[in-house]
């Protein structure tokens, strides 16, 4: 009878060790797993695969200036993707090349000479991640907590970039969206206001987030954790088209009733004053006769001219626009 005893305790300390020995395993980071792809004009185009112990789910692309020498240290950019529709991750991998090759995000990270972040993530005929909407922020499984993949995506281009290639990097980021990915990133902004110096945001369609309780995210803070005060330190620009054609969406219909609206753009107008008010370095844009238009000259210089801790200056637009800034900020003489 003791025999069995022992076997059976035994039995049971084995299985509590190989238990214990796996659930361990799970929680060890693997290394980062990067792949060279290709040069590409003055830079090179790396891929950060997926890596779920340590945080991310989705790859990501990364753009590196080939040449280091003339930088201490450089800038992060980071720019969602978005594709317009909604298509499988393999579609979409082919969509961010792309766009870092031959679309507007190249452009912008090309002429900033940054260190530049693409991730890979879904679209779905279900949720709109590509805007990080309410259904996407509250969204589980794979695509979970999207945000915060995000920033150990960041993480890891980061120690990348300083490990194997020498390249320094700034602590904030800089974030750019035209359309969807320009909601992200002021989302993104809103949620992490401490990790990001710099967005410049093109007709994102639906106002960015209001610093209020009064409603829920993503067009208040009532259910975020949000930093006050780090996010009135982000240098912002903002704009949007006077002839941006309604959608039927459920945030534009928000949007439309919490302002007593009948257009979007009537929306914006009435809403900015209000928002101006909460910040300390934004600028608005509201394009005549434009729609759904990148504006990409404005965007790279207001990066150029706020980021690396530098004071914040707008910049004058390039077609006709009404301008809108924050309490005491100026246009340049």
């Amino acid at each position: 009878m003791k025999k069995v005893k022992i076997v059976v305790h035994l039995t049971i300390l084995f299985f509590l060790v190989l238990f214990s020995s796996c659930t361990t395993r799970e929680k060890v980071k693997q290394p980062i797993n990067v792949e060279y792809i290709k040069k590409y004009k003055n830079h090179e185009i790396y891929k950060l695969h997926k890596n779920s112990s340590r945080g991310y789910n989705y790859d990501t692309y990364i753009l590196l200036p080939s040449d280091n020498k003339e930088y201490n240290i450089r800038n992060v950019l980071v720019t969602p993707n978005n594709n317009g529709y909604p298509a499988s991750l393999e579609k979409l991998d082919e969509c961010v090349i792309h766009s870092i090759t031959d679309s507007w995000e190249g452009k912008i990270a090309h002429s900033l000479n940054t260190v530049s972040i693409f991730p890979v993530f879904p679209r779905t005929e279900e949720i709109y991640y590509h805007a990080f909407g309410r259904d996407a922020y509250y969204a589980t499984g794979r695509a979970h907590k999207l945000d915060k993949q995000l920033i150990c995506i960041i993480n890891d281009v980061k120690e990348f970039a300083i490990s194997e290639k020498k390249i320094e990097t700034n602590d904030k980021i800089l974030l750019s969206g035209i359309s969807a990915n320009a909601c992200f990133s002021l989302r993104f902004a809103a949620l992490h206001a401490e990790m990001v110096e710099t967005v410049a945001a093109g007709v994102p369609g639906i106002f960015p987030i209001f610093p209020t309780k009064e409603f829920p995210y993503p067009f208040g803070v009532r259910d975020i954790t949000f930093n006050y005060e780090a996010w009135k330190e982000i240098k912002m620009l903002i704009y949007e088209g006077d002839s941006e054609k309604d959608t039927p969406w459920n945030e534009y219909q928000t949007m439309l009733k919490e302002t007593s609206s009948t257009s979007h753009i009537e929306a914006w107008r009435k809403a900015i004053p209000k928002y101006l008010k909460e910040t300390k370095y934004t600028e608005i844009l509201i394009y005549k006769n434009t729609g759904h238009e990148g504006q990409l000259s404005e965007m790279i210089e207001f990066f150029q001219k706020n980021s690396n801790g530098s004071q914040f200056t707008p910049v004058e637009p390039l077609k006709e626009a009404e301008i809108y800034l924050s309490p005491g900020v100026t246009m340049a003489e």
